[in-house]
Parts: structure tokens; C-alpha cells; sequence
């Protein structure tokens, strides 16, 4: 699996790609052979001004599949990240799930 972490309107962090490591370890643990691509997006969106402004986007690719997109906008980025990493693993998992009811069907329906 490739990945990349692209910064938008703020400085990179080395704390902040450790947390990203250890989020994207635990969250696709079981399933990281299926991704091919994961791109990471933070982003503050109001600048130095405040609020809930604080953005995390991810984007995973899978072989022959369309891209999952999840995204999320907190008040820090602790969690922002935490909250997509989990709606992203959540979502690959359905789609894995359905990938493989849909195969068992095929199979069923050709035997």
C-alpha cells in the first residue's frame, strides 16, 4: 500500500504523521493487502482564525473498485483524524463484505 499525507494551509507535524502512522495501522490492520493507494488530505480551512475548522479527507483505492472518500471537519486535528480513520475503515469493510457476497453469489449461481 502507497500513501501520502498532503498539508493544506498549515505547517507539517511531526507528532501529527505519527498519529496519522498509528491511526492507519490499527484501522486497516486486517484489510491494508486490499488498498493499493491511501491519500491523506489536512487542511485548516479558516486559517489562523479558530473554530471548527480543522479538516482531515481520505482517499483509499482499491483494485477494480471505485475510490472511498470519507471526510471529516472537527475542532483539532486529533479528532478529525481519529473520526476518519474510523468512518473509512468502516466503509471499507462494507464494501469488502459486499465484494465478497457478491462473489459467493456468483459462484453459487455457476456451480
Amino acid at each position: 500500500m502507497k500513501f501520502g499525507i498532503t498539508f493544506r494551509n498549515l505547517e507539517s507535524s511531526r507528532e501529527i504523521i505519527n498519529y496519522i502512522d498509528h491511526k492507519m495501522s490499527s484501522a486497516f490492520s486486517r484489510s491494508k493487502h486490499k488498498i493499493e493507494e491511501a491519500k491523506i488530505i489536512l487542511s485548516d480551512i479558516n486559517g489562523p482564525k479558530g473554530g471548527i475548522d480543522k479538516q482531515c479527507q481520505i482517499i483509499l483505492t482499491l483494485a477494480r473498485s471505485k475510490p472511498i472518500v470519507v471526510s471529516e471537519t472537527q475542532e483539532n486535528f486529533h479528532q478529525a483524524i481519529g473520526r476518519c480513520f474510523y468512518r473509512a475503515s468502516q466503509c471499507l469493510n462494507r464494501k469488502l463484505k459486499r465484494r465478497q457476497m457478491l462473489l459467493k453469489k456468483r459462484n453459487q449461481q455457476a456451480a
